[in-house]
């Protein structure tokens, strides 16, 4: 028992003597403090990150690139049919088939003709007419439109029409006929028709051999349902 009560031993000029497991437990924190501070300084903090204050780069988009062909009418419309399925990915391929009337080096642009019954429900409904629907116009319809069903695989599909059929083709123009449906795929659950409708589509040829849309007339598919709705319809519920 009067180990228990020992009092500490004294240096010779009587200062107690610094107990060994105290001064210990003191300079534990201050090399903690050293090492975590090589670590912040080197950017070792964890070896996901590079460094404290630079952030990990973010994985790249998934999914191959969109081929961009727009050698014909054909092809063009076929990559429009890409590049919806691939969303905003491929933003760039739907885009890419009208003629860009913003650009100073384009040879001519793009114009949207509306059914007129949708554009008369349309303003009926409250709202406003555009006065033209450009390139600009398409490109934040696009973004929307992809935003409708976030989660869902979208595709498209452009048919030729029995009647009418298009006619002859010229060296730098093209009018083709088709009926048009894009559907949204949900990864469980049944598929949902977003936009079917009938267009009367003008391709020209650029300078560079390009087939670019450079009119697009829509029409309601007669054989559609009552609740489904055009892609001019959309065009203008989502301007």
């Amino acid at each position: 028992m009067d180990l228990l009560k020992r009092p500490p031993s004294r240096t010779p000029g009587g200062t107690p003597a610094p107990t060994p497991t105290l001064t210990a437990a003191r300079a534990l924190p201050r090399m903690t403090l050293l090492l975590l501070a090589w670590f912040l300084v080197s950017g070792h903090v964890l070896s996901g990150c590079n460094g404290l204050f630079k952030p990990a780069t973010p994985d790249p988009p998934s999914g191959p690139p969109v081929q961009l062909d727009y050698s014909s009418p054909e092809a063009s419309l076929k990559t429009m049919e890409d590049g919806i399925a691939a969303k905003g990915q491929g933003a760039s391929a739907w885009l890419g088939a009208f003629a860009d009337s913003t650009s100073p080096l384009s040879d001519f642009g793009y114009h949207q003709i509306f059914d007129p019954n949708d554009l008369a429900s349309f303003v009926a409904s409250g709202g406003t007419a555009p006065i033209d629907w450009g390139w600009s116009e398409e490109q934040a319809f696009y973004l929307e439109f992809i935003g409708l069903r976030p989660s869902d695989n979208y595709v498209a599909v452009f048919d030729s029409l029995d009647f009418p059929q298009d006619p002859p083709r010229e060296a730098d123009h093209a009018l083709l006929y088709r009926s048009y449906k894009v559907v949204a795929r949900p990864v469980e659950g049944d598929t949902t028709i977003i936009a079917v409708g009938i267009a009367d589509i003008t391709f020209k040829r650029t300078s560079t051999n390009q087939w670019l849309i450079s009119r697009w007339v829509d029409h309601v598919d007669p054989g559609a349902g009552t609740d489904q709705i055009t892609l001019g319809r959309r065009r203008l519920d989502l301007q």
